[in-house]
């Protein structure tokens, strides 16, 4: 069955909703001035990264809704909550072994879900990260799922300009760095000092 994989391993709505969380949590914390710093995505600012979530979350409900995307443009809490219920809500109806066109491919929708959950995950640290939240740390569960669907689906052909190679850890380390290892960051990586 196609995306049997995603649908055991990681696309579950509980998961989802942690991830969305997580990002949602995290974007709500931030001042106008983080928009600008930089982020561990390389080339990419808070801002950008924050933007990058919106219209992946919202890509992603849009395939699975049916309705066009809703992309605002807007770099806050309130467009990641607005992008992440309308994510969840079409998770939650739509069946998931239905075939969509993205532009990574023909993708099930189980793994849509998966891969927009992997991507909230990876970003909640991004911008939690960049902004020196030494207080937030992704959820222990999420984190192991998201590792073993990610080892599945990202082959190191994948990875290129937008996936850096995946960094050595300890395997003793904690799932959230093993998670942001795997995908390419530096858990070490820490922003510049502000001056």
């Amino acid at each position: 069955m196609p995306g049997a994989a995603a649908l055991e391993a990681f696309a579950d709505l509980e998961t989802l909703k942690r991830s969305c969380h997580a990002v949602a949590f995290v974007a709500d914390r931030l001042c106008p001035d983080d928009l600008d710093r930089p982020s561990p995505c390389p080339d990419w600012t808070v801002g950008e990264v924050l933007d990058h979530v919106v219209r992946t979350l919202d890509l992603a409900g849009a395939l699975l809704d049916g309705a066009p995307p809703e992309v605002s443009g807007r770099r806050d809490a309130s467009a990641v909550r607005r992008s992440s219920r309308r994510l969840i809500l079409a998770a939650d109806a739509a069946d998931l072994t239905a075939q969509h066109e993205t532009p990574i491919g023909k993708l099930t929708g189980a793994d849509v879900v998966a891969h927009a959950t992997l991507d909230a995950l990876a970003h909640a640290w991004d911008v939690a990260t960049a902004v020196r939240m030494a207080d937030v740390h992704l959820d222990d569960d999420a984190c192991e799922r998201a590792l073993r669907y990610a080892g599945r689906h990202i082959p190191d052909a994948h990875r290129g300009k937008h996936l850096a190679p995946a960094i050595e850890v300890e395997p003793t380390a904690t799932p959230e760095v093993r998670l942001v290892a795997f995908l390419g960051r530096n858990p070490r990586w820490r922003p510049p000092a502000v001056a």
